[in-house]
């Protein structure tokens, strides 16, 4: 990225292959390669026999070098890996993380052709539009408690929203348990925790998070347009995709140290309190069933308490809410 950078720096004069050459100390057949790799990405790079490139436009992407500049993080995201597409940046991120990888290395993407979210469901994903993320984390926790990073991430995300959105306050995001974030009650986020053990305790922890930034109401394919929405939806703005990536991986960052200093007990309160789903009527899909009844709060594992008609109180530890009114 150093040539893009050369070029950002004399994008008011054209720049010869063999000057770029000299000051970059690489081959001139490497610039023409790296001018013609960064036209694929999108950026527009006019060129002229004898004077050389200059950059005329660049596409929004969320550059490594862009985003580290002015993140405020000591391990996440300091080892990032990008990608134009790919098929899901979990996926990317595990094997990555099987190799070695250290905690707080990302993957973004500026587009997935197989995004994935709980429960099998898949994850619309354009490119150069949202944000898809994976985060390599290595707590040293039993797999019990993996589930609770689900929730660990909804906080991140939730407060990361809230930095960058400045639209109406009753549009601002909330967390529906365990880990969608809503947005005047349709999904703008949502979480996907997938881990590894060794033993009985864990290896690693991918944390993908995936935010609808900049789609607009025609871009939502049909079997979404009622329960999805975007930050530009709810907002009337377009929103910095970089400016939100680098709040949610300072977020995660924080919110990741407290738990693994504390424990998920000592964000109960902070997840509760981002959350508006206590008092409503729910319904929640189990593996063995369907419950209806009235979410009365969480406890400190994370786990939603749902009161059922006749006074009985259920646990629950994994399943899919639906909010009845």
């Amino acid at each position: 990225m150093e040539i893009l950078g050369f070029l950002r720096k004399h994008h008011e004069r054209f720049i010869s292959g063999a000057e770029i050459s000299r000051a970059l100390r690489v081959s001139r057949t490497a610039v023409w390669k790296h001018v013609g790799s960064l036209r694929s990405a999108g950026f527009s790079i006019e060129a002229h026999p004898s004077q050389g490139y200059r950059l005329t436009e660049e596409p929004d992407l969320l550059l490594p070098a862009d985003l580290q500049e002015g993140l405020q993080t000591r391990f996440v995201a300091r080892e990032l890996h990008h990608l134009l597409s790919t098929d899901s940046t979990n996926r990317v991120a595990r094997d990555l993380a099987a190799k070695g990888a250290p905690e707080g290395t990302t993957v973004i993407a500026e587009a997935q052709t197989r995004g994935r979210g709980r429960l099998g469901r898949t994850w619309f994903s354009p490119p150069r539009t949202n944000l898809y993320a994976s985060i390599i984390l290595r707590p040293r926790i039993p797999m019990p408690s993996v589930p609770q990073l689900t929730l660990v991430g909804a906080v991140a995300a939730c407060r990361a929203i809230g930095r960058v959105y400045n639209g109406p306050g009753e549009l601002g995001p909330r967390i529906k348990w365990p880990n969608d974030i809503l947005m005047g009650g349709r999904k703008v986020s949502g979480t996907l925790v997938e881990a590894a053990s060794l033993g009985e305790m864990l290896d690693y922890v991918v944390l993908g998070i995936g935010v609808n930034v900049n789609l607009e109401e025609k871009d939502l394919p049909t079997e979404l347009a009622a329960t999805a929405t975007s930050l530009l939806i709810a907002g009337g703005r377009k929103v910095s995709r970089k400016t939100l990536a680098c709040a949610l991986f300072e977020e995660i960052e924080a919110t990741y140290e407290r738990f693994r200093a504390e424990g998920f007990a000592k964000l109960s309160g902070e997840y509760a309190a981002l959350s508006d789903i206590w008092g409503r009527q729910v319904r929640v899909t189990l593996s063995e069933g369907v419950i209806e009844g009235t979410a009365e709060g969480l406890d400190s594992d994370g786990a939603l308490r749902v009161s059922l008609a006749g006074g009985a109180s259920e646990r629950i530890l994994a399943g899919d809410v639906q909010l009845l009114r």
